[in-house]
Formats: C-alpha cells, sequence, structure tokens
C-alpha cells in the first residue's frame, strides 16, 4: 500500500488557479481500456461556416483552451501521456476523451463525438453538456484518479548477516557482514527482504511502499515518471534503477530494483 501527497496541478483555465487537493483517488479503472495503451483526446469545434456567421462564437477561444489543457496535461505527466487536438464540426463542442491507441487518427479516420461514446470511451470533460469551459484541475485529478497503473516491485540486493552493521570496538569504519561476499556469490541476488522504498513522481506526489519477506510490494500509480529511494537509516545506497517510467497502459508493470550495499571506507 502506498501513501501520497497531493501538490498543485494548476492552471485551472487561462486566467485562474488551483490550489492543493486532498487525495482521494481509490484503485480505479477503465474495464473498456484494460491491458490497452491509451492517450488523451481534445475534440474543439471548427470555425462558424458561412450559415452560421449569425452565432457568437469565440474561436480563438477554443483553440486557446485546447492549447493550454495540452501544456498542462503533457507537463504534469512529463510527456508520457500523449495529448492530441481534433477539430469536430459540433457548435460550441469542447470535449476531452481517453482513447485507446488503436483508435489514434494516425492509424486511420478520428474516431469522436458519438462514435468515441459508442466505442466505450470515457468522456472527462463536454462543455455540450456542462455549458461551461473546462477546468483544467479537475480534468488532471480526473486522470489521475482514473488511470490507475497497476505496479509490482521485486526488491533484489546482497544481503547482510545482520540488521545492523558490524561494530566491533569502536563501531566506526566498518561494513556490514555478508551473508555471502559479492566476489564469491554467483547467480542472481536474492529477494531484499522488508525495506521500505520511497518513491516520488515528478510532481511531488509520495508513496511508502513496504516489501514482505519475499522482497515484494505494489501499488497503482499513474502515468509519469518516478524516483525512487530506499528509507533511511539503512545498510543499501543506490537502487537501480534510481528512476522508473509508468507508461499509458492499463496494463500491469513488473519491476525489478536492485539495491547496493553502502561502501564503508576502512582506516587503518
Amino acid at each position: 500500500s502506498g501513501r501520497r501527497r497531493a501538490s498543485s496541478v494548476g492552471p485551472a483555465g487561462p486566467s485562474g488557479s488551483v490550489s492543493a487537493a486532498t487525495d482521494t483517488r481509490g484503485a480505479r479503472s477503465v474495464p473498456s481500456l484494460e491491458g490497452r495503451a491509451f492517450y488523451l483526446q481534445i475534440e474543439h469545434c471548427r470555425g462558424p461556416r458561412e450559415k452560421a456567421l449569425t452565432v457568437r462564437m469565440e474561436m480563438d477561444k477554443y483553440v486557446s483552451y485546447a492549447r493550454m489543457l495540452k501544456q498542462a496535461v503533457e507537463e504534469y505527466f512529463g510527456g508520457v501521456l500523449q495529448v492530441v487536438i481534433l477539430e469536430v464540426s459540433a457548435l460550441y463542442a469542447f470535449e476531452v476523451r481517453l482513447m485507446p491507441e488503436d483508435l489514434h487518427p494516425s492509424s486511420g479516420r478520428p474516431c469522436v463525438a458519438d462514435e468515441a461514446i459508442a466505442a466505450r470511451c470515457p468522456t472527462l470533460f463536454s462543455k455540450l453538456q456542462n455549458k461551461r469551459w473546462p477546468n483544467f484541475e479537475n480534468i488532471i485529478h480526473q486522470i489521475i484518479d482514473l488511470c490507475c497503473i497497476p505496479v509490482r516491485i521485486q526488491m533484489l540486493g546482497e544481503l547482510e548477516a545482520n540488521s545492523r552493521p558490524g561494530t566491533g570496538d569502536s563501531g566506526e569504519g566498518q561494513r556490514p557482514e555478508l551473508e555471502e561476499s559479492s566476489a564469491s556469490q554467483q547467480g542472481p541476488l536474492p529477494p531484499l527482504p522488508r525495506v521500505t522504498l520511497l518513491c516520488r513522481h515528478i510532481q511531488g506526489q509520495e508513496w511508502k511502499l513496504h516489501a514482505d519477506a519475499d522482497g515484494r510490494t505494489q501499488t497503482s500509480w499513474f502515468p509519469g515518471f518516478y524516483t525512487l529511494r530506499l528509507e533511511e537509516p539503512c545498510s543499501y545506497d543506490t537502487l537501480t534503477p534510481e528512476m522508473i517510467t509508468v507508461p499509458a497502459n492499463f496494463s500491469p508493470l513488473e519491476l525489478t530494483i536492485t539495491a547496493a550495499l553502502r561502501s564503508f571506507a576502512c582506516f587503518l
């Protein structure tokens, strides 16, 4: 299990601001996208046709909102979640949806509006229904809430004979005794049990994961980049990898993290 700290996602819109939000995210998912890569699609209306010239439309505002929302999402998720902007014929339309990669417009004809709804693509925002402009913070938190990618982590590392470094007489300048020296150890590293892994998303949310007796732990993360380190005090200082990428794909992510024992200087 994990725990995270929410942070600002800004902006709420072209002239808005946001505040930190309370974490209410559960282990939710999108059944229609299970096992599939996904992207975010923004659909906004084209300019009015000749027969609709009397309709008051701020076309520049639709384009501006679409571009700013695309920038906000790409920045928040580190570019891992792709954002596609499409023009549609419906007047006043500004729709935001999660879409499976196989319906990406680069693969053929764009899937928009009622066709996307029929394909069970989750609609995160509809200006046609809400009669207002989108709030960027709300959309980003919907993505966080819905896009829970299962992550399973296996910790590996050299084992020490005791839970604390050997001390001798002075307790200084000595390295922990190893169950097996790195020179004589053959084969893969053993599981690293009962360590605490501290994980941080690039936007500041944090998780504390506790490995079990077999060195295993699991959680659910939204797309983006995460840095990893072990909670102090511990006898390990280097993790490989120290940063991982959670892709925009509703498939379980299996990770193996290896820990290297801290080097202790010996003074003779």
